[in-house]
């Protein structure tokens, strides 16, 4: 059973849900700010305040993926932290390649399910701390992880709901596809429209559930 004032929304921006909260203004949001280190303190801190049944992470996203276009919705069932490891010259070892420290997780998993879910695609995403924005980059990270979407907060999202053990969801849209630098193929409107409104029918269904319930 999920209760209203047991859903928590995080979001790295307002600007990213503000439609979803003007329609749902009762229901408990967090907004982190940009990147890992913001989004991981704001997110533990809020978990230790108050117990949620289920916490779902709504934001954009870049595509490697072709098939993912501006706009298109996908439901995130692997993370990865893209970042953390090492360079050897022009090579990169994730963190849990090293002999040093194999405990520590670069690599989650999301066995949630739900029906409203069922039709959105399940990518890969890298979680990065700088961008994608030249060849060089992209094509290592492509070869090295074969992710379908990048974006700034997931892996922590996925380590910290894991670790405390509450149900999560990851769903993004994407804004633009993963290249060169180059703001002309951007549309954040879009991904930000199409993201909202699928999360307020996702977030209603969960509700009307829940009140079937009581």
């Amino acid at each position: 059973m999920i209760k209203q004032n047991k859903i928590l929304i995080v979001a790295a921006t307002e600007k990213e849900i503000a439609p979803l909260i003007e329609e749902y203004p009762f229901l408990d949001y967090l907004i982190t700010g940009i990147g890992i280190p913001l989004f991981s303190y704001q997110l533990t801190k809020k978990l230790s305040e108050k117990t949620f049944n289920i916490v779902i992470n709504l934001g954009i996203a870049g595509s490697f993926n072709p098939s993912l276009k501006n706009g298109a919705l996908v439901f995130v069932k692997e993370e990865i932290f893209a970042d953390l490891g090492i360079e050897e010259d022009e090579n990169f070892i994730p963190i849990s390649e090293m002999p040093f420290a194999k405990e520590t997780k670069n690599y989650f998993t999301n066995s949630f399910t739900h029906f409203f879910l069922e039709n959105l695609p399940k990518v890969k995403s890298i979680s990065v701390c700088k961008s994608s924005g030249n060849e060089k980059t992209i094509t290592k990270r492509k070869k090295i992880f074969n992710p379908d979407i990048e974006n700034m907060e997931g892996a922590a999202f996925f380590q910290i709901c894991q670790n405390e053990k509450i149900p999560f969801v990851e769903i993004r849209a994407i804004s633009n596809p993963v290249t060169k630098r180059n703001k002309s193929l951007w549309d954040i409107p879009l991904a930000i429209e199409n993201l909202n409104t699928f999360a307020i029918k996702f977030i209603e269904e969960l509700i009307k559930k829940s009140d079937e319930k009581n």
